[in-house]
């Protein structure tokens, strides 16, 4: 789907009423990803604060700081919390 989708934005990008069009929506699609994250912290913060808040930092400082790229990130502190709550009994997790 992905590449259909790029190849499809490859041939119209040049046209100017589509280009105005994509840079209208930038704003739409940063409010509903700023929503969605928020959306998702308040999740994940609602039963085990203190380990969530330490991956989210992590993930940050990790994106900020560091060239790895983010799927590796995002993957290495998925498996993190996958072994904390299959390890560690789940009332011991902060």
């Amino acid at each position: 789907i992905i590449s259909i989708l790029f190849y499809f934005y490859e041939a119209f990008v040049d046209n100017f009423w589509v280009r105005a069009a994509l840079r209208g929506m930038s704003g739409a699609i940063s409010a509903a990803m700023i929503l969605a994250v928020y959306d998702l912290a308040k999740a994940s913060l609602y039963k085990h604060r203190l380990f969530s808040l330490i991956l989210m930092f992590a993930a940050f400082a990790a994106c900020l700081f560091t060239t790895i790229s983010t799927g590796l990130i995002i993957l290495a502190l998925g498996l993190i919390g996958i072994i904390a709550f299959t390890f560690i009994p789940e009332e011991k997790i902060i």
